[in-house]
């Protein structure tokens, strides 16, 4: 009774592993081309950094709380606005 099930399946998975995948193989091909290749890829020379101080820093926080601090007002006097046109259009 569930044989033919069996034999069906089986035969699925014969056809599945014996697929070409045209694309697969040209991109395995191009991969292989890639590592018979000497290329560096990355390079880090750790002598070429540039340290700098940040001397700034407590300025650059302070202006972008204020930023910050700007926008949310903002947006929530715009929600609350708008909120506001909803309920008055609804009565």
């Amino acid at each position: 009774m569930f044989s033919k099930g069996y034999e069906i399946i089986e035969q699925e998975i014969k056809i599945i592993e014996n697929r070409k995948y045209t694309s697969l193989i040209n991109i395995e091909n191009e991969i292989n081309a890639l590592k018979g290749l000497s290329i560096n890829w990355v390079d880090y020379n750790i002598f070429l950094i540039d340290i700098f101080s940040l001397k700034n820093s407590k300025k650059n926080l302070i202006i972008s709380i204020a930023v910050g601090l700007l926008f949310g007002i903002f947006y929530v006097l715009l929600s609350n606005s708008f909120k506001s046109r909803k309920i008055a259009i609804k009565k």
